[in-house]
C-alpha cells in the first residue's frame, strides 16, 4: 500500500527564511546529479554553511550523521544511513563540489568537509600541513538557529483556529509589533488562561504605549493584566477596506 503524499500548506507570504545556493551549482552541476540522496546531502551541507559563523566554514561527517531531517529523507536501508551519507559525500568530493580534510588519529566521522572555494582549498591545505588544528572532541555539532514560528502558527497553536477576520487582524499586528513581543504576550495569555487575541493585543498595546523594558517584575505584569482585564473582552473591530 502506497504511503499517502503529504501536501505542503504553502510558503509564508513575506520574509520567510531562505538558504543561499551557489549559482554555479544550479547552472552547471545540478544537471549531472541524478541520485536523490546525493542531492539531499549537498542541500543539507549548503544549509549548514549558511548558518555557520567565522571565515573558515566546515562541517564534519558526524554533523550529517546526526541530522534528523537528512536521515529521515534518505532513500535506502534505514539501518545503514551513515554509510549512505559517507558514500554521497565521497561522490560530491569526486565531482569537485566538496573537499575532504583529514585528522590524524581520529575516526572518519570527524572528517572535516569544506566547500570547494579558494578559501576552502586553502583551509584544507593548511589543515593537512599542520598550520592550523581543529579539536574534534570539543567541536560541537552545528545546528542552524531555530526558525521562529510566524504569527499564524502561534495563534493556531495557542489560541484557536484562524478565521478570515482573525487573519486580517494578525496581519495588522505583524506590521505593528515585533514578533518576540507577540510571542511573549501569547505566552502570558496562556499562563493566565486567557487564550484570546483580544487579551494578547491588550498587552501589546500597553507595551507600545508605555514602553516595554527588558526587565519586567511580576507586579508590573499583573498590573498590566488587571488594567486590561475588561478590554480584551471587547469585539475585534473590522478592518476597513483599503
Amino acid at each position: 500500500m502506497m504511503k499517502a503524499q503529504k501536501v505542503f500548506s504553502g510558503f509564508e507570504e513575506d520574509n520567510f527564511p531562505t538558504i543561499a545556493i551557489p549559482r554555479l551549482f544550479i547552472e552547471e552541476l545540478m544537471q549531472d546529479i541524478d541520485d536523490v540522496n546525493e542531492f539531499k546531502v549537498i542541500l543539507t551541507i549548503f544549509r549548514y554553511f549558511q548558518f555557520q559563523d567565522g571565515s573558515v566554514k566546515f562541517i564534519r561527517l558526524n554533523d550529517l550523521y546526526q541530522d534528523a531531517n537528512l536521515l529521515n529523507g534518505l532513500v535506502g536501508d534505514p539501518a545503514d544511513k551513515t554509510s549512505l551519507i559517507a558514500h554521497e559525500v565521497r561522490k560530491l568530493a569526486e565531482r569537485g563540489i566538496l573537499i575532504l580534510g583529514a585528522f590524524q588519529d581520529h575516526e572518519d566521522e570527524e572528517t572535516p568537509i569544506f566547500l570547494n572555494t579558494p578559501l576552502g582549498q586553502a583551509s584544507a591545505q593548511a589543515l593537512s600541513k599542520g598550520h592550523w588544528k581543529i579539536n574534534p572532541p570539543n567541536q560541537p555539532a552545528i545546528h542552524p538557529p531555530p526558525i521562529l514560528p510566524n504569527i499564524f502558527k502561534l495563534y493556531e497553536q495557542h489560541i484557536g483556529p484562524l478565521t478570515p477576520m482573525i487573519v486580517e487582524t494578525l496581519e495588522d499586528a505583524e506590521q505593528t509589533y515585533p514578533l518576540n513581543w507577540i510571542e511573549e504576550a501569547v505566552r502570558l495569555a496562556v499562563e493566565n488562561n486567557k487564550r484570546s487575541w483580544r487579551y494578547v493585543e491588550a498587552i501589546l498595546r500597553r507595551w507600545k504605549e508605555e514602553g516595554k523594558g527588558e526587565r519586567k517584575t511580576r507586579q508590573d505584569t499583573e498590573e498590566t493584566l488587571r488594567k486590561y482585564a475588561e478590554q480584551w473582552k471587547r469585539p475585534i473591530p473590522t478592518r476597513r477596506k483599503r
